[in-house]
């Protein structure tokens, strides 16, 4: 079985400057874990997942006692 036979068609991405807040509402929206992110410099700069809010959103933020 190939990679194209399971993969999304439809990719969801976001720019650079772009919110992590907005892009977590689209991932939910969308149902998503994973959204590219793109650089007028180059087609991708990287992929934000559900693993990177996560661990570096969720994990580093206070909870109030």
């Amino acid at each position: 079985m190939s990679a194209g036979r399971l993969c999304r068609r439809e990719v969801q991405v976001a720019s650079l400057g772009e919110s992590v807040r907005a892009v977590a509402q689209r991932m939910r929206e969308q149902n998503v874990g994973t959204v590219v992110v793109l650089d007028e410099a180059r087609p991708a700069a990287g992929i934000l997942t559900d693993r990177d809010l996560a661990l570096r959103v969720l994990a580093r933020t206070r909870t109030r006692r």
